[in-house]
């Protein structure tokens, strides 16, 4: 798959949220010159226009305690940062780069996974989907089978959800329903063991490196990492 072997710049890679803001342009700019792929996540606004945010709730970067899908797009803050429309990052990206989208918990999933498949129609570069929620990767086995789309498992994830959605969360239980092509997790929470059993048949690829060290430390056991506060590793 396209994202074995590369880093993979986690909501742009390259941001302290002061002066480069994570999910904005500037952020994907800076991986972009890098050639490194980037991560990103899309919410639908309640007028149905896909925005690229990470959070459901707009509180921690923008101040506003509202989620994305109550708001209509004119709604949306603008400070600190316009919240950019994913199809003007599309634009940006052009293929550049590939593109790694994680679809976010949102109500009537289907629908929302249509709009979001309707902007990227037309979309030519690399590109692959993941999620937490299983039930966007069956709609999308379902709906568009040639997507290619990955499992998020993380056992820390959403600690205020039901205790049976935090099991699905950890255990992937679903991916004999799901197929997906590759499992995102948590870098240092799943054994070597564990890892090398799953790598005979998904890509893996780990989530969120932060220090240079652990990216050593993990580069030989993932086939794929995702990172962020790269502003401050060393070249090379």
């Amino acid at each position: 798959m396209f994202l074995e072997n590369r880093i993979i710049a986690h909501r742009g890679g390259f941001f302290d949220n002061q002066k480069i803001y994570e999910n904005t342009k500037e952020a994907f700019q800076i991986a972009i010159q890098k050639g490194l792929a980037i991560e990103l996540d899309v919410h639908v606004t309640k007028d149905e226009q896909v925005v690229v945010y990470h959070d459901d709730n707009l509180k921690r970067l923008m101040n506003v305690d509202a989620t994305i899908e109550e708001l209509r797009l004119e709604e949306l803050p603008t400070k600190p940062f316009p919240i950019p429309l994913f199809r003007d990052v599309l634009q940006q990206i052009d293929g550049k780069v590939p593109l790694l989208i994680e679809i976010k918990s949102m109500h009537q999933i289907g629908h929302s996974v249509d709009i979001i498949m309707n902007v990227l129609k037309d979309y030519t570069g690399e590109y692959a989907i993941q999620s937490f929620h299983p039930y966007v990767l069956l709609y999308l086995k379902w709906h568009y089978k040639n997507v290619i789309r990955g499992q998020l498992g993380s056992p820390n994830r959403q600690k205020d959800i039901p205790k049976i959605q935090k099991w699905i969360t950890k255990s992937m239980c679903f991916n004999i329903l799901t197929k997906p092509t590759f499992i995102s997790y948590e870098y240092n929470e799943m054994s070597f063991e564990k890892i090398t059993k799953l790598k005979k048949k998904y890509v893996m690829i780990c989530f969120t490196i932060r220090e240079q060290a652990d990216y050593t430390k993990y580069k030989n056991i993932y086939d794929a990492w995702i990172c962020e506060n790269m502003q401050n590793w060393k070249e090379g």
